[in-house]
């Protein structure tokens, strides 16, 4: 019952200050995240890392071990390599994904050993405007030009 109250008082108070917000993106500009995932054959997922947090400035990026399951002669047959993978997840701004894939392509071209798999997924919403700042790194707003 006294939770009730509050919570009735607040609300009352919000509607006497007649507050108008503004959606963040209709003042500042917004680029649209993607979630990366690299594949590669283990050991080689350090170089991505810190390709990605020292050349793109990307502040949230992940290195996970992966494990086949299919048997040698797939993979011989697949020419994949070995069975244990590195595997990098980062959250990027939509921009800077193609640069990225430029610089996986020729990592890729090294060598049979550097061989691996690129690829992004889009991103419909992130939870607020604070996490968007955090998982992008903004330290200043830039506004909109209108």
């Amino acid at each position: 019952m006294f939770k009730k109250k509050i919570n009735e008082q607040k609300i009352a108070k919000t509607k006497e200050k007649n507050i108008k917000t503004t959606p963040y993106d209709n003042e500042y500009k917004v680029t649209p995240l993607k979630l990366l995932c690299i594949i590669v054959n283990k050991g080689q997922g350090d170089f991505y890392i810190k390709t990605l947090i020292n050349t793109f400035n990307v502040s949230t990026a992940f290195l996970v071990n992966g494990n086949g399951t299919a048997s040698v002669e797939i993979y011989e047959l697949l020419g994949i390599g070995e069975a244990k993978k590195d595997i990098v997840f980062a959250l990027v701004k939509e921009d800077i994904v193609e640069p990225i894939f430029k610089v996986c392509e020729d990592r890729f071209k090294i060598s049979r050993n550097a061989n691996g798999v690129v690829f992004t997924s889009k991103l419909n919403s992130i939870a607020s405007v604070l996490m968007y700042r955090f998982l992008t790194d903004t330290k200043i707003n830039i506004k909109k030009e209108k």
